[in-house]
């Protein structure tokens, strides 16, 4: 199996993917969704009471809009950084694999983050990025996801709140898989069978598209040719046009060829590490299958 990078881009990623069946294509697919670990939130803990306002007459108390449960959730949502160099699963942590579970947790195989915010008449939104790392300053949420909301507390209401992200996989929780929309399909090469129909019926169209694309006939970039089929909807059947297209333009498969498109949700530095990573631990898989099988062989 051969995979080469068709995008540069921080959130979206596209890979061609040669020499390799559908079976193949689809177990990294999974993969990508529940096997490649990554840091979440997993626990909350707030500070519950209350406190002196800023003048010193009167009291703040821990309450806001939102239920516990659902800032809960929305913690877990956010983009942690992960760096699997620098972090353990907690049942494998050195320093804590041994312990309770509701004891785990060392700058190994978790990072802290809290927030303490007071509210006023006109309301304050907690967001993502006013919760700091307090473990690791090395691993403060991306800026890019600064803005995203997490409650709002009002004059006489404060929130003190401690997120603790550690590494999980997708397959125990969605929160920890680092990516969605992960789908494949085969890779194809648009032939221009017939110029003059094409140009009258298609490319005259407002598309943006034109026969100049096409080298010796051909189209084989990739995601152009993805892009050329949702455009050819405009001529196919029940548009009106079918029978004056009459298929100027056929899309061809490639076998052995696929691509593969998903959005990374930003805790890798890009898509490209997350796709590496699916394919360490699709490797490891099959080597740890091969070393059972060999040892019920003998």
């Amino acid at each position: 199996m051969k995979i080469e990078s068709l995008l540069d881009d921080v959130n979206k990623g596209a890979f061609l993917i040669k020499d390799a069946d559908r079976a193949a294509v689809n177990a990294l697919r999974r993969t990508l969704m529940v096997d490649v670990p990554k840091m979440a939130i997993t626990r909350a803990m707030f500070n519950q009471g209350t406190t002196d306002d800023d003048s010193g007459n009167g009291k703040m108390e821990s309450t806001n809009v939102l239920p516990d449960e659902v800032i809960a959730h929305r913690l877990a949502m956010i983009p942690i950084p992960t760096n699997l160099e620098d972090f353990h699963f907690q049942d494998e942590c050195p320093e804590c694999m041994n312990l309770p579970e509701k004891e785990r947790g060392c700058q190994s195989c978790q990072i802290i983050y809290g927030v303490k915010a007071r509210g006023n008449a006109e309301g304050v939104v907690v967001r993502a990025g006013d919760f700091d790392p307090i473990t690791d300053d090395e691993y403060p949420i991306a800026e890019r996801f600064h803005s995203i909301p997490i409650t709002k507390v009002y004059e006489g209401q404060y929130i003190e709140v401690y997120g603790y992200a550690v590494l999980g996989r997708g397959r125990d929780h969605i929160k920890w898989s680092p990516v969605s929309g992960v789908a494949f399909e085969a890779n194809r090469v648009a032939l221009l069978k017939n110029a003059k129909q094409a140009e009258e019926v298609f490319f005259s169209l407002d598309i943006d598209f034109s026969a100049d694309e096409f080298t010796k006939g051909k189209l084989t970039d990739p995601l152009r040719v993805i892009e050329l089929d949702k455009a050819m909807n405009l001529v196919r059947k029940d548009s009106g046009r079918e029978e004056s297209f009459n298929d100027a333009i056929v899309l061809e498969e490639i076998e052995g060829e696929y691509i593969l498109r998903f959005d990374s949700d930003g805790s890798y530095m890009s898509p490209n590490a997350v796709m590496r990573q699916a394919c360490i631990e699709l490797r490891d898989r099959f080597a740890h299958i091969q070393e059972e099988l060999n040892i019920s062989l003998d």
